[in-house]
């Protein structure tokens, strides 16, 4: 298994910075079971050790979370532990490689639009909302830009809802405008 790369905004890392601080917060106040809520297997990700070897074969996506756990000094520091500096140093060397980080404003574009805006825009306009998004990955990795996407208000258009997005059932017609937007942009 190799694993992807992952795009996400800078808005979406630290909203996952912010998750880790509370989780440890959490823990240092001995709660248990609430970090276990928000956190389920905090406890059994792998040490600094472990992780170079088992980081092929891990989903890179699934994984996010926990690496920015381990990578943020916030959360998971103890400065006389230098498992825990070797653990931080790991997940951080494997966040840069693997994830990718999309500007706020960038991916703005793409959410700012109403469904009846996109089906008042014309083809050149609807290139333009896509255009900086698109440009973050390459011409082969039109699946994973869907999968980074997830679900957008512009969907609406084409009767798409977040229910059938969470289902995993796609629009073929959303499919196809968002492949014609992607070819045209992977020409240019």
């Amino acid at each position: 298994m190799t694993n992807e790369i992952v795009r996400i905004t800078k808005k979406k890392l630290e909203e996952l910075k912010k998750q880790s601080v509370i989780v440890m917060n959490r823990t240092k106040d001995h709660s248990e079971n609430r970090r276990n809520m928000l956190f389920p297997t905090v406890s059994s990700y792998p040490p600094a050790e472990r992780l170079e070897e088992e980081w092929k074969n891990m989903d890179t996506r699934k994984s996010i979370p926990y690496l920015v756990f381990y990578s943020c000094r916030e959360a998971y520091d103890n400065p006389d532990d230098p498992e825990c500096q070797k653990t931080r140093e790991v997940a951080s060397r494997i966040l840069s490689e693997y994830v990718d980080i999309i500007e706020n404003e960038d991916f703005e574009k793409v959410e700012a639009v109403t469904p009846g805006m996109w089906k008042s825009m014309s083809k050149k306009e609807r290139v333009s909302v896509f255009r900086e998004l698109v440009s973050y990955y390459g011409r082969e990795e039109f699946d994973t830009f869907i999968n980074d996407l997830g679900y957008v208000k512009l969907m609406g258009a084409y009767g798409y809802t977040q229910a059938m997005y969470r289902d995993g059932v796609q629009s073929p017609d959303l499919v196809r405008d968002l492949r014609e937007i992607w070819d045209v942009l992977q020409d240019y």
